[in-house]
């Protein structure tokens, strides 16, 4: 209840932390999980936003290396525009995460994934 409190008097803008790292940063559920902890806090515009990211990573993870949906998935993660509302620069912004330390962790995991194959 008291989160939920906090979370009126900031106007739900507080700031949302990514997953601790474990195995495997991509991971979805992970973070999924980190933010439904949280979901209250987030308003329906925010929701949106956090699918679009949730939708970037089950490419990365769903689809192999090279085809076009992970491809788009790392041009996504890659971009540096903000103009776009969905571009992942907009996204982090709205979503309170930090854009460089996001693309950091998805893409190294993506590149191990690679590796790993």
């Amino acid at each position: 209840m008291r989160a939920q409190a906090d979370a009126l008097h900031s106007g739900g803008q507080r700031k949302l932390a990514l997953p601790d790292s474990g195995n495997d940063p991509t991971d979805a559920d992970a973070l999924l999980a980190a933010f439904r902890a949280r979901r209250r806090e987030l308003s329906g515009e925010r929701r949106m936003f956090l699918a679009v990211v949730m939708a970037a990573l089950e490419d990365l993870r769903r689809y192999p290396w090279g085809t076009k949906p992970h491809r788009d998935a790392v041009r996504w993660f890659l971009s540096n525009d903000e103009r776009w509302p969905l571009a992942f620069r907009a996204v982090c912004l709205t979503l309170d995460l930090d854009a460089d330390a996001v693309r950091k962790h998805v893409l190294a995991a993506a590149v191990r994934a690679w590796h790993a194959a």
